[in-house]
């Protein structure tokens, strides 16, 4: 039998697993692929954003004081056709306001404004999304996707992030044979993402303490941590622990906690090594 022959409490297990974790070492990542990962870095603005007066609707560019005392039986008429803007466009030099397009009559070669319009109307004002300095997200944040019109509009493409690179090493002669009953690895690649980690997939080992011995000590190379899936039980075939033992150091094995009891943990080369039970069940919680 080579299962587990004490059960470690859970908060003692929890307490031991994160001494043991070292800060995962800051990487660049471009803007679109940093979504959800943790930042190495706070992120200010270094300029207003917008930068200038900007066009907060489809719309007539015009000055506000032109169309005053306007209404619908006195419209004021414009002294030029006005330039049309979409949104984001900026204010010509002179304009203050932007004119919705239906608020303004077109007549031969003359404009007419049928009712007043006041200054910044339609205007999105310089710094109005931050001000130059503003602190945008604070390192250890996560950045979401509602951070990144802002951080376009400043011209940002990359960002420092703190992205664990984790390696999966199922475990079993079955899986060796059948890839396909590796059935937890899409799930726990999801949860990794979600989480602003990345989960890559190792070649699956046979139930064989020597052979998964060399499979973590391999998978340790550049990776921060390893989960290692299945052959945490109590029967003779349950050599994970065993190979473990043999390629590092095995802290923890059987956790005071159901489902999830044949759990464990330890390290090789420095690098925190996962034991998941093979059950999905016990493997998730």
């Amino acid at each position: 039998m080579t299962g587990p022959h004490s059960l470690t409490a859970l908060d003692e297990a929890t307490a031991l697993l994160l001494a043991g974790i070292s800060t995962v070492a800051p990487c660049s990542l471009p803007l679109g692929e940093a979504i959800g990962c943790v930042l190495a870095a706070p992120l200010h603005a270094t300029a207003a954003a917008p930068h200038y007066p900007v066009a907060r609707w489809d719309g007539w560019a015009i000055a506000a004081a032109d169309t005053l005392g306007a209404g619908p039986y006195a419209p004021a008429v414009l002294p030029m056709p006005p330039l049309l803007l979409q949104p984001g466009d900026a204010l010509p030099q002179g304009t203050d306001a932007v004119l919705p397009l239906p608020d303004l009559v077109r007549d031969g070669p003359l404009a007419q404004v049928l009712d007043a319009v006041a200054p910044g109307t339609g205007v999105r004002t310089a710094g109005e999304d931050a001000a130059a300095g503003t602190l945008l997200r604070a390192a250890g944040e996560r950045l979401s996707p509602l951070d990144l019109p802002v951080l376009t509009a400043l011209g940002v493409t990359e960002v420092a992030v703190r992205r664990p690179r984790l390696r999966w090493l199922a475990i079993g002669d079955e899986i060796v044979a059948d890839g396909a009953r590796d059935t937890l690895f899409a799930t726990c690649a999801a949860l990794a993402q979600a989480a602003g980690a990345v989960l890559t997939r190792l070649s699956p080992v046979p139930d064989d303490a020597a052979a998964i011995a060399e499979a973590l000590r391999a998978g340790a190379e550049g990776y921060d941590m390893l989960l290692a899936v299945g052959g945490t039980g109590e029967g003779a075939r349950d050599l994970t622990a065993a190979g473990l033992r043999e390629a590092g150091r095995l802290a923890v094995h059987g956790l005071g906690a159901r489902p999830g009891t044949n759990a464990g943990f330890g390290a090789v080369a420095g690098r925190t090594v996962i034991l998941l039970p093979g059950s999905p069940g016990d493997a998730l919680a």
